[in-house]
């Protein structure tokens, strides 16, 4: 690491730990803002989870001592409690905080809805109906795994279908995997399953292995835990962007996935994440208006008080980091604008 790069944060550090001390006695200044947080897995990593991507996981003991500090500084609220709010049937409290997860992982069921429930804190599940009860492998995290346990130095991207040149691995390991990953993303189904294959190959990994337990969730989990009030949201059908899709295809991933989500739990869906945090088109737009969303989850970003457009809502991904980082993050002090494949 350079020493710039070095000094630099060195310097973040210092001022992430001066405000979260300032903060723990209320010294630290708050701006009008609605953090939403968006976080994915909560689990200890390793192959008992399939969980190898740094950027997706929590550890249980980190997600602790955020909700710990959330509690204590925020009032953690519901999307449901922001809808009554904008329609003047309640007021928004003092420090208002959503906490939200994607994608539907078993790990959720396990470690965090546990401590959320102990804690006392509303949390939103987005999942994507396809993942449920059928199992994939994540290929993001077959990816990260890949690059997690290869021996060679770099790796040709024309051999796995991903362009021209030459990635370099070494020392930038997780750098490399994050470019494959949102190279990946960009492609379409068929032509990314078929390069994760040629990966493996290229950098001498076998993907045979399956977890040694389901990686999302069952619909009975799910069914238990909306069951005892946890808000469930729909994440797309299958997952498909939504910045490229078809009125057919549109109104698959909204409509239909927005009725058996509704079918499955006997209960109202009111919210909408969109995948891989981006922007949805003015199709797909149009058919979250009909399916009668209420609240849809866009871009990363912050959302300023008390002009909120819930079909505009932006989140923030949270990482594997200090306290005092974390509390700056959520404070607004940390955004800069992330490739948006940061969060699938």
């Amino acid at each position: 690491m350079r020493i710039a790069e070095v000094a630099t944060r060195m310097v973040k550090e210092a001022a992430c730990q001066a405000f979260y001390q300032a903060d723990r006695v209320g010294l630290a200044p708050r701006r009008r803002r609605l953090p939403v947080l968006c976080y994915h897995r909560v689990n200890p990593g390793g192959p008992d989870y399939l969980s190898y991507d740094q950027r997706l996981r929590v550890s249980p003991a980190t997600f602790e001592a955020q909700l710990a500090y959330l509690k204590k500084r925020y009032t953690p609220i519901s999307f449901a409690d922001l809808v009554r709010w904008q329609r003047g049937e309640s007021p928004l409290p003092r420090n208002p905080v959503v906490i939200t997860f994607d994608d539907g992982y078993r790990d959720f069921f396990q470690h965090a809805h546990p401590l959320l429930r102990r804690m006392g804190i509303p949390a939103t599940l987005f999942v994507v109906n396809s993942y449920i009860d059928s199992q994939p492998k994540p290929w993001w995290e077959e990816v990260a795994l890949v690059f997690e346990k290869t021996r060679e130095p770099a790796l040709s991207l024309k051999d796995v279908g991903l362009g021209q040149g030459i990635l370099a691995i070494g020392d930038s390991r997780a750098a490399a995997c994050h470019a494959v990953i949102n190279a990946m993303t960009a492609i379409s189904q068929d032509a990314r399953d078929e390069a994760v294959g040629r990966l493996a190959t290229c950098l001498g990994v076998s993907l045979d292995a399956s977890p040694p337990q389901p990686v999302f969730l069952s619909w009975q989990e799910l069914a238990t835990m909306a069951e005892v009030g946890l808000e469930v949201g729909l994440h797309g059908r299958s997952h498909a962007l939504l910045d490229r899709v078809g009125p057919l295809q549109a109104e698959a991933e909204i409509g239909q996935g927005k009725a058996e989500l509704e079918e499955r739990l006997g209960r109202k869906v009111v919210a909408f994440a969109c995948p891989v945090q981006v922007a949805p088109n003015a199709t797909a737009r149009d058919s979250l208006h009909r399916s009668g969303f209420a609240v849809v989850c866009t871009t990363p970003g912050l959302n300023r008080l008390p002009s909120l457009d819930l079909y505009d809502i932006h989140r923030l991904l949270v990482y594997e980091e200090p306290l005092p980082i974390f509390a700056a993050r959520v404070a607004g002090l940390l955004f800069r604008p992330t490739h948006p494949t940061e969060g699938y």
